[in-house]
């Protein structure tokens, strides 16, 4: 429609021309385009602030069994994504979040296989535990799959392992931490 491909990467750019199709008037689909982002923006980061906090809190509890307080954490995750956002993250954006998707992926492969294989061959409890004295600080199973799929996914993502696997890195993460969940569960 006209951008360049720099400007079709930034969101409001897509809004102006989505809400070009609704208004006439090109002003005011600018100012609703740039309404729309600002209020997803700082829902987007409102949001990722709080849940930053409490993970980047439950982590360090759980590991080193001290905690300084949720502000230092939302702080610390607050400073992060300035730090992200001044170093330019538009232009790194596309391969973070596919490195993000491998791994997020070989962790739904760990879920799925603990929920459908572990859980049914009685190599894990058939019902979900949380109670914190009967888990482990860090789940062999869960987090040992995620970590061998993403090795490998990211691998396969930067080509090493030709095009083939880099276009299929994320089935390659869901399969491999499927696969790889019971394996280290048996043997654990």
């Amino acid at each position: 429609l006209g951008s360049s491909a720099a400007q079709a990467v930034e969101p409001v750019h897509m809004f102006v021309h989505a809400y070009r199709y609704v208004v006439d008037d090109p002003a005011l689909a600018l100012g609703l385009a740039t309404v729309f982002v600002t209020i997803s923006q700082v829902k987007i980061n409102v949001t990722n602030a709080y849940c930053g906090s409490l993970a980047w809190s439950n982590c360090f509890v759980r590991l080193a069994h001290y905690h300084p307080g949720r502000v230092v954490w939302l702080v610390f995750n607050v400073v992060i994504a300035l730090l992200l956002s001044l170093l330019g993250i538009f232009e790194t954006l596309e391969a973070v979040l596919s490195v993000y998707s491998t791994v997020a992926i070989a962790w739904v492969g760990a879920l799925v296989a603990d929920l459908t294989v572990l859980k049914r061959t009685g190599i894990s409890p058939p019902y979900i535990e949380f109670k914190r004295a009967h888990l482990y600080d860090i789940n062999p199973v869960g987090v040992g799959a995620m970590l061998v799929a993403s090795v490998i996914s990211i691998t396969a993502f930067t080509g090493m392992l030709g095009e083939t696997l880099r276009a299929l890195a994320p089935f390659l993460a869901l399969g491999i931490a499927f696969v790889t969940a019971p394996l280290i569960a048996f043997t654990t």
